[in-house]
């Protein structure tokens, strides 16, 4: 059974031997016996308690340092304890933003008797709130253990549903491709209308189903650590061009797609992940447009570039625009018809955020949508 890894960061050396004395298998014992009788726990739960990794640092640098090495050895730590003041390094606020950059997954604890800031200012600076714990000392060795056992079950939960799902999306994928594929072949031959009709159905279902496994493997790799964006200085008219042509053939008859792009409109970007983010706008706007036009417009406007999808659609009810920006969450009530996951705004937010960008949302019901991309000029 491999073990979990946990980090200990602290500069008292005493604490750092009392961490590893917690955990040896003579001083916990009657502890871990103590965990199993309230949780109610099997003769194989009792195995894995003990299963641990220690790791120990004295400063936050030397911290960072093991997780970086860690991931690159991809067998990443698992639950993190930090302390808030490590003089001369870095403090514990740093340290856990430093560690949260290289790894979202990681569970982390603060652990400290006073702190120089505020814990809702130390949430908000190093992000994740769903993995982050503050723990005040002194503290009660079985409160250690409890944690260090809970959030390594609950990390290694979250690890073996991403790679499930991971797994799922590209073994589902693979099929699609050959339908996909076999499909546009057979459009193109001598068939009858009827058996062209059916075939246009298994055609635009299997690019749905393709496009809805896209959106949640994205998520999936969003959720799992930080996107590597391939930046460089690139023309936001030219994404705006390029995505329009994409989509252009699934636009129905009754809508009107219209480009009105300035000629150079320039900012530092991922070329892909961008086309990525209007394709998803257009397509909402498609579902959600029965008649009248979707327009995409780029400019600049007090140095900052943007890229606008504007629909004539059936808009969003002023309640309802703060939520669809949320993963999972849609809210056409009355469209249960139209397919979706709900990922699409999510992703679209999440790689806006990388960009260090920004989405405004003007919407009234009945009255169409426009979501505008912000960008620096570059």
């Amino acid at each position: 059974m491999k073990q979990h890894k946990i980090l200990f960061i602290d500069d008292d050396k005493d604490v750092i031997q009392g961490y590893l004395k917690i955990f040896e298998k003579k001083e916990d014992s009657e502890s871990i016996s103590l965990m199993n009788d309230l949780f109610e726990n099997t003769n194989e739960d009792k195995k894995e308690d003990s299963s641990y990794e220690l790791h120990t640092a004295t400063q936050g640098e030397d911290g960072v340092r093991l997780i970086e090495e860690s991931l690159d050895q991809d067998e990443p730590f698992s639950v993190a304890f930090i302390d808030m003041r490590m003089p001369p390094g870095i403090d514990g606020r740093e340290t856990c933003r430093r560690i949260r950059a290289l790894d979202k997954n990681i569970e982390i604890v603060i652990v400290t008797a006073y702190s120089d800031h505020d814990l809702n200012e130390v949430v908000d600076y190093v992000g994740h709130p769903n993995k982050l714990l503050y723990l005040k000392k002194p503290f009660d060795k079985i409160e250690i253990i409890q944690l260090a056992r809970n959030l390594t079950e609950k990390w290694k939960a979250e690890k073996t549903k991403d790679e499930f799902l991971a797994s799922l999306s590209h073994e589902l994928k693979t099929p699609l491709v050959s339908i996909i594929g076999f499909s546009q072949l057979l459009h193109e031959e001598d068939v009858s209308d009827t058996c062209k009709s059916y075939n246009e159905i298994i055609l635009q279902n299997g690019k749905l189903m393709k496009a809805l496994l896209e959106d949640l493997f994205t998520m999936i790799t969003i959720g799992k650590k930080n996107i590597e964006l391939n930046k460089e200085k690139m023309n936001l008219s030219e994404v705006s061009r390029q995505a329009a042509e994409m989509y252009r053939p699934l636009i129905k008859d009754s809508i009107e797609l219209i480009e009105d792009t300035e000629e150079e409109v320039f900012v530092s970007g991922d070329f892909t992940r961008l086309k990525q983010v209007v394709i998803n706008l257009i397509s909402n706007a498609n579902k959600f447009t029965n008649t009248g036009s979707i327009k995409l417009v780029t400019g600049i406007c007090n140095d900052c570039a943007f890229l606008k999808v504007k629909d004539t659609g059936v808009g969003i009810s002023k309640k309802d625009v703060e939520l669809i920006f949320e993963k999972f969450k849609r809210l056409e009530s009355d469209h249960h018809e139209i397919p979706g996951l709900g990922l699409g705004l999510s992703i679209s937010k999440t790689i806006i955020d990388l960009h260090e960008g920004w989405i405004e949302v003007n919407s009234n019901e009945n009255e169409g949508s426009e979501f505008i991309l912000n960008f620096k000029a570059a």
